[in-house]
């Protein structure tokens, strides 16, 4: 463990192992993925370091320079290296030693060589846990979360995708059921919504001229969604049965949206585990890997950024009258409520939408043009797009 990892989808910049980095052992089991956990049992040969409220493994300096030592050498090279950080724990973990996430992150600042690839559990706790400095989230910092089924996707994928990071993804392992990630329900203040969570779309309730919900319309509230989706069936002994048309499913939805696909492992094989690393999906191999020049751009950054024109379309507008008409306000989209209308009229819509193009330019967010496709809403903005000083 550490400096050559066997996980295939830890790969260096020019495809050889990457690394793992464990600030601390130990964990909680809080899902349905932990029940055969492969790191508890590694873990309880040499100490017992799991549970709520017992105490986590540390380790000494000589551990922690190990990171600074592959920095050196990914830079002498020129390749980047890679490190999936806490195999054995979850660095969201309100259980770990007090100050030992804030060496990690000193650490992940001081190797900016080394992409960092987090994957948690609980995402819920990343916002209060993470550094002062995070702001859009660190450049060589991977955020993954780790979703098993489809309640826990319509769950966490939101939270996720609610997370400032410069790259955000999936680690469906151990897959036990079939999910479709394109149509996650979630809610925001008060209404039930659908959430495509690959392509950043987000499925609103359209309303009819009675203020009654019927059919769906949408607006984009993030620009990318997800960067990265990895999968795989369980291993081990008491590994539990996968179906391969979930894999199927999950390549076809990431492939619809140009999302990266690494199937990690299928059933076969004579070994213990029981498994095929990286396999064969009708003919080919799927181990993608996403790019890491390519930032998010979350609905939160907008105040933030010089943003080009963005075109919200007759559709999204209406969606937003409608929606101040049910008595929500849109105040986290746009820093400010608009004002009740009762009544949709075609001078309404216009008017409404020159109110929101006059908000938008004072806040310095988008301005909204006529027309356009829907397709190419809230978040299109030009690829000149650059941060303020």
């Amino acid at each position: 463990m550490g400096d050559k990892t066997k996980i295939t989808w830890v790969q260096n910049e020019d495809g050889t192992p990457g690394h793992t980095f464990n600030p601390v052992w130990g964990c909680t089991k809080v899902s349905p993925g932990c029940d055969h956990c492969y790191a508890e049992s590694m873990s309880n040969r040499f100490g017992k370091w799991w549970g709520q409220g017992t105490p986590r493994r540390e380790f000494g300096d000589k551990h922690w320079n190990d990171p600074l030592r592959w920095n050196r050498k990914a830079e002498k090279t020129g390749i980047r290296h890679r490190v999936f950080c806490a195999s054995m724990a979850d660095v969201f973990d309100k259980d770990w030693p007090d100050g030992t996430r804030e060496r990690l992150w000193a650490l992940i600042k001081a190797t900016p060589w080394l992409d960092w690839i987090i994957v948690t559990k609980r995402i819920g706790n990343a916002k209060k846990m993470l550094p002062a400095n995070w702001g859009d989230g660190y450049p060589n910092v991977w955020l993954l979360i780790t979703v098993v089924n489809q309640e826990e996707a319509a769950r966490d994928v939101p939270k996720l995708l609610d997370t400032p990071a410069m790259l955000r993804g999936l680690s469906i392992e151990p897959q036990i059921e079939s999910i479709d990630l394109t149509d996650l329900e979630t809610t925001t203040v008060g209404v039930m919504h659908h959430q495509d969570a690959l392509n950043g779309n987000t499925f609103w309730p359209s309303f009819d001229e009675h203020g009654k919900t019927g059919g769906r319309d949408f607006m984009r509230t993030d620009k990318q969604g997800l960067n990265w989706v990895i999968c795989g069936a369980e291993s081990g002994p008491c590994r539990r049965s996968f179906n391969e048309d979930w894999a199927r499913s999950l390549r076809d939805q990431c492939c619809e949206s140009e999302v990266p696909f690494f199937l990690k492992q299928m059933p076969g094989g004579n070994t213990r585990k029981g498994v095929i690393e990286t396999p064969e999906l009708d003919g080919q191999q799927w181990v993608q890997l996403p790019r890491s020049d390519t930032p998010n751009i979350a609905m939160s950054d907008l105040p933030r950024l010089k943003i080009g024109e963005v075109n919200i379309g007759e559709m999204a507008a209406d969606w937003f009258i409608a929606f101040i008409r049910d008595g929500q306000g849109i105040d986290y989209l746009l820093g400010t409520v608009l004002p009740d209308i009762k009544t949709i009229t075609d001078e309404a819509v216009s008017a409404e939408r020159k109110r929101c193009a006059e908000i938008a330019r004072n806040h310095k967010t988008f301005a909204i043009g006529e027309g356009g496709d829907v397709a190419d809403a809230i978040m299109s903005v030009q690829t000149d797009t650059k941060t303020e000083d």
